[in-house]
């Protein structure tokens, strides 16, 4: 067999087992068959921190004698959700709109990988729909799926929730508690596909961290922290408290059947 053919076979097989791979993580269950201890493992496990350094116009140094204009780097954090071992995450679109070139994700034992690609994002935008992306780290190892328990109701008010999120400062996991309001929701039936939560605390660079149920079952992504009017006394006087918005994780596991459909059309071409 050729070098030429060689490659190919192998290139083929590789593209099988994601397509293979990523068909698993859709089409697991909810995951009441992990244990409560190792569904919360697999959910710190699973939540890495993304970097991704922006490039400003370059700057003039105030007293420089030569000058001579610097360019300026400045770091952005956010979140994503591995869905395989071998790289494959989620998260949210605008967590990856800067150089990718120079982006990378830092996993739970303080590792960083760079980011190879971006897969797949949804088309609508933040205003109109799902803040979404699945993208792509250079993890070494094999592509077999992440076990997660996946929150599948479509009742989101009135649920208590956990909101998980690694900072910047080293990448701890930081966990806010809160839960989904009606009046929250009514709010935001604006933007298809999100639900919204009021919680205890949050921060900058909570972006794409992930939206937990009291059974340890994944909601959501969270696209952004904001403040969010609560209404009082028959929708005549409103409050504005600390909130997050988040996109449905079943919109999430869509985005990636779609680009399991397209590696499985480039397969058989």
């Amino acid at each position: 067999m050729s070098v030429f053919l060689y490659r190919k076979a192998s290139m083929k097989k590789e593209l099988m087992r994601t397509i293979d791979s990523l068909d698993k993580f859709v089409r697991q269950k909810s995951g009441q068959e992990l244990g409560s201890t190792e569904s919360k493992e697999n959910l710190e496990k699973g939540l890495v921190r993304i970097c991704v350094k922006y490039k400003l116009s370059p700057l003039e140094i105030a007293g420089s004698s030569d000058g001579v204009a610097y360019p300026i780097q400045r770091s952005v954090y956010s979140n994503g959700l591995l869905i395989t071992r071998n790289g494959y995450f989620l998260t949210s679109k605008h967590c990856l709109e800067g150089d990718l070139s120079c982006a990378s994700i830092t996993d739970s034992n303080g590792v960083t990988y760079p980011i190879e690609r971006l897969c797949a994002f949804s088309k609508r935008s933040s205003i109109e729909g799902d803040d979404l992306a699945l993208a792509k780290a250079q993890i070494p190892g094999n592509n077999e799926p992440m076990l997660y328990r996946i929150y599948n109701s479509k009742i989101l008010k009135n649920s208590p929730v956990m909101l998980m999120t690694r900072n910047e400062d080293g990448g701890e996991l930081k966990c806010y508690y809160g839960f989904t309001s009606e009046d929250y929701i009514r709010f935001a039936d604006v933007l298809r596909g999100y639900f919204s939560i009021l919680t205890d605390g949050g921060n900058k660079g909570d972006s794409g961290g992930i939206v937990v149920s009291s059974d340890d079952e994944i909601m959501g992504i969270i696209s952004k922290s904001c403040n969010l009017c609560e209404w009082s006394h028959g929708m005549s006087e409103k409050t504005m408290r600390f909130g997050a918005l988040a996109t449905e994780f079943m919109n999430a596991l869509k985005l990636v059947n779609i680009y399991r459909m397209v590696l499985l059309k480039r397969l058989h071409r």
